[in-house]
Formats: structure tokens, sequence, C-alpha cells
């Protein structure tokens, strides 16, 4: 009696330790669990530096199509350096080599275009600020005789006055300085910077067309890496601005076959947003589908004089959306 009570005593320790021991094996679990799925919802969330790299991708843009290239320059150097801090989340988060490689070669190309238009743009300058400055020293140099002779009787007359002989002096002086002040101050405009103003508004070469087709591309590889996150739309929105803006840069080049490739990728990707858009802005999904249905009209009669237009009413309809 006394064997079988000791050994149900054991069986009972041993149970409870077992017991015990399983216990502290779920819980462990459980944390550990919890610390796996805390850390991948860490690396599911957007880096702010992401946020930087796609607005910073925006003014590149903005500065390229409106020839802005010494500040586009310094734009884009700034684009390295966050796409330098990006780089570590975009590997954690499953970026492909690929895509990073691709990226990386199309903003060296786009950098290396805008940094040789800038110098070329600042040469320029150079060269007007040296003329102008050689134009207004031939100025004083031819200076007309009159006005030597009216300074010279202002000079005797005020020798004459020995009263006022010190203030005369004083107001000659000024007189001098303000003449100077005067040259100094009057505003040179030189025939070819008249015609660089005005080509700037009438004229797009195809030189800034190549410019601004490489700085389009950025944002291509950015809705890839926007991907990356749980982001809603984004992606998709991004991937609508790059396609409409490649129409338009595409257009102006009369490469109209690419512009229609662009429209089809649009028309596919559009019915894939527009149910997210419909529930909350109804309006301005149908606004949305009239101005894709108008850029199509004019892609097919090749009318480039109003593609900017139709094309900047669908990125305004899409900032819209984005909001």
């Amino acid at each position: 009696m006394y064997y079988l009570f000791k050994n149900k005593k054991k069986r009972l320790c041993l149970f409870t330790y077992l017991t015990i021991i399983l216990i502290c094996m779920l819980f462990l679990g459980c944390q550990k669990n919890k610390q796996d799925h805390s850390s991948e919802n860490n690396e599911k969330e957007k880096p702010p530096v992401l946020t930087e790299l796609i607005d910073i991708s925006e003014e590149v843009i903005k500065m390229s199509q409106e020839k802005r290239w010494t500040e586009a320059a310094e734009k884009i150097k700034t684009m390295h350096i966050k796409w330098n801090q990006f780089y570590p989340y975009g590997q954690k988060s499953g970026l492909s080599s690929n895509h990073a490689e691709e990226f990386n070669e199309d903003l060296n190309y786009a950098t290396k275009l805008i940094i040789e238009q800038a110098m070329e743009q600042v040469q320029k300058e150079a060269n007007s600020e040296i003329q102008k400055a050689n134009i207004k020293l031939k100025m004083k140099e031819n200076q007309p005789e009159a006005t030597n002779k009216k300074e010279q009787q202002d000079n005797e007359k005020q020798q004459e006055s020995n009263n006022n002989e010190k203030s005369s002096k004083e107001q000659g002086g000024q007189n001098k300085e303000d003449s100077n002040n005067q040259e100094d101050s009057f505003i040179i405009e030189l025939p070819a910077e008249i015609m660089e103003k005005y080509n700037k508004i009438l004229q797009t070469s195809n030189n800034d067309l190549r410019i601004s087709h490489a700085a389009i591309q950025l944002t291509k590889h950015i809705s890839n890496f926007l991907t990356l996150y749980d982001t809603n739309i984004s992606p998709s929105i991004l991937r609508l601005k790059y396609y409409i803006r490649d129409i338009q840069n595409t257009s102006l080049q009369e490469n109209w076959e690419i512009a229609q490739k662009d429209l089809q990728k649009i028309k596919e990707l559009w019915p894939i947003i527009q149910p997210k858009v419909i529930k909350d802005k109804e309006d301005l999904s149908l606004q949305f589908t009239q101005s894709i249905l108008d850029l199509e009209k004019i892609i097919l009669d090749q009318n480039k004089q109003l593609i900017p237009i139709k094309c900047e009413i669908v990125l305004s309809n899409i900032d819209k959306i984005s909001e």
C-alpha cells in the first residue's frame, strides 16, 4: 500500500513538472511569434526617406521642365543621398537587386545630363556678365566731352563761393558719386539673353526633352519601391503619373507609338484603381475617365499642341485622387 502511494506521488510530481515545462514552452513560443510579427510589421512600414525620395523626384521633373538646370543639379545630388539612405530599408523589405541596379543606372544617367546642362547654363551666364562689364567699361571711357566741361564749370563755381566752399565740394563729390552709381546700376540686356529668355517659353529642344525624359524615368522605379510596403493605391497612382508624363514627353518628340503604348497601360491600370476611388470620390472618378478619353483622341489625332493641356488635366485629377 505504501509502495503504491509512493509511486502515485512520483507520477504526480512528474506530471506537474512536465506541465510546467509545456506552459513555459508555449509562453516562449507566443513571445517569439509576437516579436516576429512585430519585426515583420516594422519592415513593412514605409520609411520616411522613401517619401523624401518621391518628393525630390517630383521637384527634379518640375525643374527640368522649367529649364531651371542649376537648381535641378543641386536637387538631384540630394536624390543620390536619399537613395543611399533608403537602400538598407529596401533590402530588408525585399527589394530585388535588378530593381536597385536599374534605378541606380537611370539616376546616374539623369544626373549626368542635368549637370552637363547646368554647367553649360553657368558658362553662358558668365560670358554674358563679361560682355556686360566690357560694355559698361567702354561707356565710361567714351563719355561725351560736354559732361566733362559741365563738371569743370561746376568746380569753378564751387571755388568762387568762399562762404560755402566746403559744402559745395561735398555736393560736387556727391553728384559725382551719384553719377557713378547710375552708371553702375545701368541694366544691359544682351540680344542673346533676350533670345534665350523667349526660347525657354516658345521652344523646347530635343536635348531638353531628352533630359526631362531621363528625370521622368526615375518615378517608374520609385513606384516599384512603394509596392514593398502597405500603401493602398499609392504605387498605382505613381505609375499613372509616370505614364502620363511619358506620354507628354514622347508626344512632343512625335513618338506616337510609345504614347499609345503608355495609354494602353493606363487603360489596364485604371480599372484596378477605379473601384477604390468610386467609393469616396465618384465625381472625380468620372472626371478622370473622361480626361483619359480626351487624351486618347488627341493621341490618335497626333495633335502635339493639345497634348500638354490634356496631360495637365489628367495629372491634376491624379493629384486629387491621391489626396
